[in-house]
């Protein structure tokens, strides 16, 4: 089987301040290193072998957070840099307040009466977010068959990749919890496998007992 150790970045100052950040460059603040810090050492003791690769988004609250992972390792992991796993294109929300766009954004209750085909402004919609996150990763199982690989990204990225090999409708995603600076494991046959009980399995959902300690 391949094991996608699926890590959120960890958390940054827009996420105090409830704001949209879509894929604006915002670093990670202090909280959000110590969460990266965690989860590199919980990866770095839990993945038995070296893993096969270190997969990123490129947006820089993920790529940080890569980064301190990819050093736990000896030597280093590089860090491939792929758009296929990148944040929701937000547009038109990029940068704005959740508070803001709740009091003066006509749009906002059709986001929730309808999250997957909603198109965020001058964006994306969910499905196209998981569209585009499905073909990176059978690109991944093109090159890899079996072992384990790290793909650091997104909450929506990440909840649709799941989403889908549990057969749930992406409208139905948001039930995922999926906290910063957390891991989830999803284990996938190899592309094309034929053998009779090989299914996807979700091994766990929203690991973060590591950042607790």
């Amino acid at each position: 089987m391949l094991n996608l150790y699926l890590v959120r970045h960890g958390w940054t100052n827009w996420h105090t301040e409830r704001r949209v950040a879509g894929w604006a460059d915002v670093p990670l603040d202090e909280r959000g290193q110590a969460e990266a810090a965690a989860t590199a050492r919980w990866l770095g003791q839990h993945c038995h072998d070296r893993p096969l690769a270190l997969i990123c988004s490129p947006v820089l609250r993920a790529r940080q957070t890569a980064e301190v992972i990819g050093a736990v390792f000896a030597p280093p992991l590089p860090i491939e840099f792929d758009e296929g796993i990148g944040e929701t294109r937000v547009t038109g929300w990029q940068g704005r307040l959740v508070d803001d766009i709740e009091a003066n954004d006509p749009t906002w209750p059709q986001f929730f009466e309808n999250p997957a085909d909603f198109r965020f402004p001058a964006g994306e919609t969910l499905r196209e977010v998981q569209t585009r996150v499905l073909s990176a990763v059978e690109t991944l199982r093109q090159r890899f068959e079996r072992g384990d690989l790290i793909l650091v990204f997104h909450a929506d990225p990440l909840r649709s990749l799941i989403a889908h090999f549990l057969d749930m409708d992406v409208a139905h995603l948001y039930r995922l919890r999926v906290e910063t600076g957390s891991i989830s494991c999803l284990s996938l046959p190899p592309a094309g496998s034929t053998e009779r009980f090989a299914r996807p399995r979700l091994e766990f959902l929203n690991l973060t007992e590591h950042l607790r300690t």
